[in-house]
């Protein structure tokens, strides 16, 4: 095998010469390839990657992964993966080490060169999500049959939730009952499997044991009475490298836990636009704002609605040649490509310091063109995104609002701070949206809407009289629509979640707005109402029309209605009632009437 340079302690003592007189040291290669986390806390001990020591090539950071085994002992050992265990690259990554007065681990024998055929395990190493610290805690609950059994646990849980598409699972503690649960967010239902109703005590262990795999959490141990966040990252046996986001809340009655499931692979590749459910007219939108020099393209929404996915589908259309740099927090999605370059800002839940002030001061140094802000939440992100759009970057950010109208209102708040001046002024806010996501009926086994009111069925004056006000308020008849089958079918049905049954993921209902004059000029005089009715003016559709300029999210879900893809009954819940609808229109053809009767009146004096 190939030779490593190594300083003979002995021989440097003496004379102080035979530091530059190396000796040539045999590199031992590990016969069986490690395929998981556990294998590797069982066989590697270390303290931190050094592939940044030797400016190691991104490329190779998934096949090779240099570690210093103690701090400060300078004795290496090598993760490198199997198509790679006789490369070049490795042996040159040997030499770089060797200039650098690294020395490879004699190990008394034992291996000091590891070949692992899990290369997103090695990514994970050499990108520090795996580091000393946590590979240590995880050596304990591997080499603990009881802690171990709590970490297969846990993986299952996560798996189940990755499995049935979940985007967050919640880990519900009861600590005043026998038993306790996990919830799953899937289609946006909040569901709970009969499986994982499982005993308090062993509920606790689980989040125990997770808690020590966490990275730059909040606290030693997983605490019931304090409020914890961190990330974990899993690697899971044929499904994928995840992240998951913990938010962990104490109740009343027992802590709360969600975690936030964002996949990680590296070369994972971001969903489309169109994949997501953007319209062929939005996404006409979307081309026009990223081809405009400088202004902030602003996604809004409420929790859960998908907003950093969308933001990632549409950041991974910029092309390489541009610089894009991120600050978010934490960091939810790897953004693909090495012209993308993420900042993870963590504040801690129990300070008020501005952990924003260092990036700030150095982020335009960088010659970016291109600036991702993960959400504008305070005064701190939102002077941050003022500075950007005022030196002419784009800037792609969220923010929490109800409506694209909503959008300046909430960043000129006074929680934010952002000058109605600067939102106001033409460009600085170039493309504003609000999404949401509804479930999508199974396009296998949805019923026709009469189903509801066939001659068997209960209700059928109640749903009959339900589609005749959608064809009033929209245009649009029954017939066209469908709703979901409550047996389901093969292709939808889920194991214990016979709530999901007749619905099929989820798509983006979305309202766009690219601001004008009319638009500014309202911003900056705080002109809501006026701004709102702008705003629906700008619709000439039908509703069942693809063209989606002009139309609210709401109307952009009936039109997906008409096409069979959402039941009805699944607009209402996240929108409002279409009696609602119907009120309010009845409302404002009634002011149209007082108002038309007053300028009568006024003519006629005159």
């Amino acid at each position: 095998m190939f030779g490593f340079l190594k300083q003979t302690q002995g021989k440097a003592a003496a004379n102080p010469a035979a530091v530059a007189q190396p000796q040539r040291v045999s590199a031992i290669v590990s016969k069986t390839p490690i395929t998981n986390e556990a294998e590797l806390f069982q066989q590697v001990s270390f303290d931190r990657a050094l592939a940044d020591e030797i400016s190691l090539s991104p490329t190779l950071l998934q096949h090779i992964c240099p570690l210093e085994t103690a701090k400060g002992s300078r004795k290496v050992i090598i993760l490198v993966s199997s198509r790679h265990r006789n490369s070049e690259e490795l042996r040159e990554t040997i030499r770089l080490l060797a200039a650098k007065r690294f020395n490879l681990d004699d190990g008394f024998g034992r291996s000091n060169v590891f070949v692992v055929s899990n290369e997103p395990l090695i990514h994970a190493v050499a990108r520090g999500q795996i580091d000393g610290k946590t590979a240590g805690r995880m050596r304990a609950v591997h080499g603990d049959a009881s802690k171990s059994s709590y970490f297969q646990s846990f993986q299952d849980i996560i798996a189940y939730g990755v499995v049935n598409k979940a985007s967050d699972v919640h880990l519900n503690i009861f600590s005043r009952r026998e038993r306790s649960e996990v919830r799953y967010t899937i289609d946006g239902k909040y569901v709970a499997p009969d499986r994982f109703k499982l005993p308090t005590a062993t509920l606790e262990a689980i989040a125990r044991v997770a808690w020590q795999r966490s990275d730059g959490g909040n606290g030693a141990e997983f605490n019931l009475r304090v409020e914890q966040q961190c990330q974990i990252y899993l690697q899971l046996p044929e499904l994928g490298e995840y992240m998951l986001r913990w938010a962990s809340m104490a109740c009343d009655d027992g802590p709360q836990v969600t975690m936030r499931i964002t996949r990680v692979d590296q070369g994972f590749k971001p969903m489309g636009l169109a994949e997501l459910g953007y319209l062929p007219s939005q996404i006409e939108m979307f081309q026009r704002a990223m081809r405009s020099e400088g202004g902030a393209i602003v996604f809004s929404g409420v929790v859960n609605s998908g907003k950093s996915t969308s933001l990632t589908s549409l950041l991974s259309q910029i092309p390489p040649t541009r610089k894009v740099v991120s600050i978010e927090d934490p960091r939810e999605n790897i953004l693909p490509g090495t012209h993308f370059h993420q900042n993870t800002v963590t504040r801690e839940l129990d300070s008020d310091a501005d952990p924003f002030k260092p990036k700030v001061r150095t982020i335009k140094r960088t010659a970016l063109t291109d600036l991702f802000i993960g959400e504008i939440r305070d005064a701190q992100t939102g002077a941050l995104l003022q500075d950007i759009i005022e030196a002419g970057s784009n800037c792609y950010t969220t923010v929490h609002a109800r409506n694209c109208v909503g959008i300046p209102a909430r960043l000129s708040s006074p929680a934010i701070g952002i000058g109605r001046d600067v939102l106001a002024t033409p460009g600085n806010l170039k493309l504003l949206i609000y999404q949401a996501l509804l479930p999508v009926t199974c396009q296998h086994c949805r019923l026709p809407a009469a189903s509801l009111w066939s001659a068997d069925a209960e209700d059928a004056a109640y749903w009959h009289a339900y589609f005749e006000r959608i064809e009033r308020l929209y245009g649009i008849h029954h017939s066209l629509i469908f709703v979901r089958n409550p047996h389901g079918c093969e292709h939808c049905r889920r194991s214990g979640l016979p709530e999901l049954n007749g619905l099929k993921g989820r798509t983006v209902v979305a309202e766009m707005v690219e601001p004008d004059d009319h638009f500014n000029a309202c911003v900056l005089d705080a002109k809501v109402v006026e701004l709102t009715r702008y705003v629906e003016s700008l619709r000439t559709a039908a509703f069942d029309d693809p063209d989606m300029r002009g139309k609210s999210a709401m109307e952009c879900a009936i039109y997906k209605a008409s096409q069979g893809l959402i039941d009805p009954r699944e607009i209402e819940p996240r929108f409002k009632a279409f009696a609602t609808v119907e009120l309010e229109r009845e409302q404002q053809k009634r002011a149209r009437q007082r108002e038309a009767r007053s300028l009568k009146l006024v003519g006629g004096e005159a």
